[in-house]
């Protein structure tokens, strides 16, 4: 199998890459289900603040909507020296996919995220990261969705507090360990989508969407080559 990213959306705070071979009707109910649910979660809870009660939300939410959890992970990163959060999404993906895709996320985070023009690097920023109140502390939530050409999704998502200033593409910055504050949250949610249960909420999420669609999920022209 050959798997090759075409093309790339920032989904609300969820950079999204998939190929080709995605079926457009599959890709057209993960980003609106994955914008819906993010959207849920996030007038419940605040995902800077409370990023584990988020999460919870997030996950009952897919859930609920026709999403078959196949495999999830929800772990604390104890972190050595500095950690690059690109390698750590990567690593999470191990044991739930096969390793042909596994070189592809490889090759994005190689080759995509550094390439990023400067208006998607600025609008993945604005979406990630919230500085706090003093100023002097970013708290981060980075998230990637890849789509899988088997009808699957998987979710990876990153969070921490950093003093560091955050650099146009969080992604792949080295973050040294003294500059974070308590430990590095991430969960790792793989998932297929069950056609008939989620058809019976497709017009209505469609339709909380229509006036909002245009301004939260769009794609990232030039990123991909």
């Amino acid at each position: 199998m050959t798997y090759k990213i075409e093309e790339a959306y920032l989904n609300g705070a969820v950079l999204t890459l998939l190929p080709s071979t995605v079926n457009q009707s599959f890709k057209d109910d993960a980003l609106d289900c994955g914008l819906y649910v993010q959207l849920a979660a996030s007038k419940q809870i605040d995902r800077f603040t409370h990023f584990q009660d988020w999460q919870a939300i997030l996950i009952k939410a897919l859930t609920a909507f026709g999403w078959i959890r196949l495999d999830f992970a929800n772990q604390q990163q104890p972190i050595s020296e500095s950690i690059v959060v690109a390698n750590l999404m990567r690593e999470s993906l191990s044991e739930s996919l096969d390793s042909v895709v596994e070189q592809q996320l490889d090759q994005v985070f190689a080759t995509l995220l550094p390439g990023l023009c400067a208006e998607a690097s600025k609008a993945l920023v604005e979406n990630s990261v919230q500085i706090s109140r003093r100023g002097d502390v970013s708290s981060v939530v980075l998230q990637l969705a890849l789509l899988l050409p088997s009808q699957q999704m998987a979710l990876l998502c990153t969070a921490f507090e950093t003093r560091e200033t955050v650099g146009p593409n969080p992604f792949t910055q080295r973050l040294a360990k003294d500059s974070l504050i308590g430990d590095l949250k991430s969960f790792a949610f793989l998932g297929t989508l069950d056609d008939l249960r989620y058809a019976a909420y497709r017009q209505r999420i469609s339709e909380a969407l229509d006036e909002r669609r245009s301004g939260l999920c769009f794609a990232l022209k030039g990123v991909v080559t």
